[in-house]
């Protein structure tokens, strides 16, 4: 009588099964504390901008020559599809992030997620997106959602390296309709405003780490 594939875990003994648990165990932990110890760089890196006095850049005149034929708010460097980001596929709004700092309307389209705010839009391409953590935040009990850009976008004179969402238990609930696939019909993403920018982002951007 011949052994299936299913009684292959029979013949391995109980200890080795628990060890092999325990593995995956430490290296889950191990990511977590990875991503723990980027967002503790990453507030750092935030805090430094508060305080630090912004020095503008010195233009030479050969620089500045360059530049002139360019049209306003355009950079020979910005990609296509952060000009022109597709169709509108949902969106929610005013949802604070801790980076870029400020509250937003958040729009995903095609190929890009644009952040609205009063002065200035932060455009992502998809194809930015490079790690993606969703996290819970001890100290509010809340959601924390972080996305590494590489390479990383312009926000006025600063440059955006992560997407930082941290959605606390008593914040209101988006509930927005999202076409999570170009040939899908809207439907409702639910959860808070960090969990619906993660479950978003991993259904329309490339695979995430």
């Amino acid at each position: 009588m011949e052994t299936t594939g299913e009684n292959t875990n029979h013949n391995v003994p109980l200890s080795e099964q628990l060890k092999a648990v325990q593995t995956e165990l430490m290296e889950t932990k191990g990511q977590l504390a990875e991503a723990r110890q980027e967002i503790v760089t990453l507030q750092a890196k935030l805090a430094q901008q508060d305080s630090v006095p912004r020095v503008d850049k010195v233009v030479s005149p050969q620089e500045e020559t360059a530049n002139s034929g360019l049209q306003d708010g355009e950079s020979k460097a910005t990609p296509a599809s952060e000009r022109e980001p597709g169709a509108l596929l949902g969106s929610f709004s005013e949802v604070s992030f801790l980076a870029p700092r400020g509250k937003f309307d958040v729009c995903f389209h095609e190929a890009a997620i644009t952040l609205k705010g009063k002065s200035s839009d932060v455009v992502v391409t998809y194809s930015r997106l490079q790690r993606l953590w969703e996290l819970p935040d001890p100290a509010t009990k809340g959601t924390l959602t972080v996305c590494q850009l590489s390479p990383p976008v312009e926000n006025g004179k600063q440059s955006v390296s992560f997407l930082v969402l941290l959605s606390k238990p008593s914040d209101k609930q988006p509930m927005p309709k999202i076409r999570l696939t170009t040939d899908q019909e809207p439907a409702v993403v639910k959860g808070s405003a960090a969990s619906v920018l993660s479950t978003t982002l991993r259904a329309l951007s490339p695979p995430l780490e």
